[in-house]
């Protein structure tokens, strides 16, 4: 950080540096699940920019950026501000911001005191690990290759890369069926394509195609929706496609009766990257009286997130082999009471994969479960693998 600080002394006046003192928020958010949002957040913002985001060992983050708007710099800390709501370092006991979250620093004026405030934290980590460093950088592919890659969506036929997979109720009558989730395999979709392009090599090349691809869903459960729509089901769709007049019109021309059945899978992510963006979605979905997921969740970030504050009927959160069958350790003990506090019946646990997962996941009362070891025993015979 001190090398890029000295880089740029002498073209100053084109930067803007921020520091967020994430040293300071509780140790309960000082995790590597907050951070990695975080980052994503503020790559989000300033994906068009020059610039660095270096994060220290002990959670603070420091940004430099080149011709940047200083209200883009504001409405960053706003979405960060609201990922840590619940922290004293975002709003104090009024309610207010709290200016210690973070400090802007126009280096035209600034660059002194940004350079001691990055010198003085060096010397405070000194003893610790080597910090990790984020370039931002804006897309690599070029917009030929681009055009061709979505021409290629758009002419395509889609549908065989498109694959079903229930979420049951557990119960003492067994598996029954609740809904089923409709989504794309990107491994099917590359080799059907013959694109030659690794979709999730990167987060904004992944992000732009599939706001494409949720086009190209929506154009075909309009063409076939006794297909795809006959019964319950959950769709997957950025925050972004459901500003569109693209789904605003599908929506439009469905049935109460069929709307009432299909739940819309939003991941978390997605929703902190812009959380206007969000709300101003999550009231459309609302009015039309479809129910909201939010997908992409483990158990550390589970626990984090309120249901009443973020409007959300059902949330996912993913099975891992890491997390411990005795139900009373400290962390099961956490985890069980946010289970309680969202809605055992709005838990759903996927990814589950063996039935190990099952039994731990009706050991903290969750009751719904998607994932290859309930493909198996609804479906043993199915020629997919999800």
């Amino acid at each position: 950080m001190l090398e890029i600080v000295n880089s740029i002394k002498d073209d100053a006046q084109d930067f803007y540096a921020m520091q967020l003192n994430f040293s300071d928020l509780l140790e309960h958010y000082k995790n590597e699940y907050q951070l990695k949002i975080s980052v994503n957040i503020i790559n989000d913002l300033l994906r068009d920019a020059k610039g660095w985001v270096v994060v220290t060992s002990n959670y603070d983050i420091f940004i430099v950026c080149k011709r940047v708007d200083p209200r883009t710099m504001k409405k960053l800390i706003f979405q960060l501000r609201y990922l840590y709501m619940d922290d004293p370092l975002a709003y104090d006991e009024k309610g207010d911001d709290n200016e210690k979250f973070a400090t802007i620093y126009d280096l035209a004026q600034d660059w002194p005191s940004f350079f001691s405030t990055v010198r003085a934290k060096i010397k405070l980590l000194q003893a610790e690990k080597p910090q990790k460093v984020f370039e931002v950088k804006p897309q690599t592919l070029t917009p030929e290759k681009l055009m061709s890659i979505e021409a290629m969506i758009g002419k395509s036929n889609i549908a065989p890369a498109l694959r079903q997979q229930p979420i049951c109720i557990e119960n003492n009558e067994g598996l029954r069926i609740m809904f089923t989730e409709t989504y794309i395999n990107m491994g099917s979709l590359t080799e059907l394509l013959g694109a030659n392009v690794d979709f999730a090599s990167n987060r904004w090349l992944f992000k732009y195609f599939t706001e494409l691809l949720d086009i190209r869903v929506i154009e075909l459960l309009k063409k076939t929706p006794k297909r795809y729509l006959a019964r319950p089901v959950s769709l997957n769709f950025n925050v972004q496609t459901l500003l569109t007049d693209v789904f605003s019109e599908f929506a439009n021309r469905l049935e109460a009766g069929v709307k009432k059945n299909i739940v819309i899978e939003i991941h978390v992510a997605d929703i902190f990257t812009d959380m206007l963006a969000f709300q101003t979605a999550r009231g459309i979905l609302q009015s039309h009286g479809f129910r909201l997921c939010l997908d992409g969740m483990d158990a550390l970030s589970f626990r984090q997130l309120d249901r009443n504050s973020l409007g959300f009927d059902f949330a996912k959160m993913f099975w891992n082999a890491d997390m411990k069958a005795d139900v009373k350790t400290a962390d099961n003990v956490s985890l069980y009471s946010a289970i309680n506090r969202c809605g055992k019946s709005r838990v759903i646990l996927c990814r589950c994969d063996s039935a190990e997962a099952i039994a731990f996941g009706k050991k903290l009362g969750i009751s719904l479960f998607q994932g290859r070891y309930i493909d198996k025993q609804i479906n043993p015979d199915a020629e997919f693998t999800n």
